[in-house]
């Protein structure tokens, strides 16, 4: 399975909470004129649709709708809840082909906390040797541009190369703050918890 380089926030413990009153329903439709079959399951809390998920799985499309975000995964064959729930969320959102944030990979947040620790790693590896010193202002200034991705991909395009030498872009320093979109996790998530519900056969 194709995985993302990008490393997983650590969202879990929210969206479980988010997550905890859940119950799963579910239910087969079948279109009589050309026998399309379309597995239909709700994920809400009793009561409410705050955090509500619905998931449709039909040919090869995985639909999500709901207060978590819309959006569409979908595989070369065909799938199912089965398929879905038995993968791990970097290749679940590999497989995003449209969302309100983007598709596949393009679709992402951005951790400052993640991008300072890449920045601090690369100075660490780099910097080591003798005649090489640390330019203090430009790390500094290189750091105050963590808070968007926008901004430190234009920032480091400007003095990557003063920063990080002549190969700065074999690093893809632009890539370091992304992680997975919280909403995919979400989505990921919310589908392993209500099939496992399922399958253990709790009451609806």
């Amino acid at each position: 399975m194709t995985q993302t380089t990008m490393r997983k926030t650590s969202n879990d413990e929210q969206i479980l909470k988010s997550f905890r009153d859940h119950r799963a329903c579910l239910n087969l439709l079948t279109v009589p004129d050309n026998r399309l079959k379309i597995q239909h399951l709700s994920w809400f809390k009793p009561g409410t649709s705050c955090y509500g998920v619905t998931y449709m799985a039909v040919g090869r499309d995985l639909i999500v709708r709901g207060d978590l975000g819309d959006a569409i995964y979908s595989v070369s064959d065909k799938q199912d809840f089965n398929f879905w729930a038995r993968t791990g969320v970097d290749y679940f959102h590999g497989k995003c082909r449209a969302s309100e944030g983007g598709r596949g990979y393009d679709w992402c947040d951005w951790a400052e906390a993640k991008c300072l620790e890449e920045i601090d790693r690369f100075v660490q590896e780099y910097y080591t040797d003798d005649d090489k010193v640390v330019p203090a202002e430009l790390l500094a200034e290189c750091k105050e541009n963590v808070y968007n991705k926008d901004e430190f991909a234009r920032w480091i395009d400007t003095n990557g190369e003063e920063l990080m030498g002549p190969d700065w872009g074999e690093c893809e320093p632009w890539e370091w703050g992304r992680v997975i979109p919280f909403r995919c996790h979400a989505h990921h998530l919310g589908l392993k918890l209500a099939w496992a519900q399922l399958k253990e056969g709790v009451p609806a």
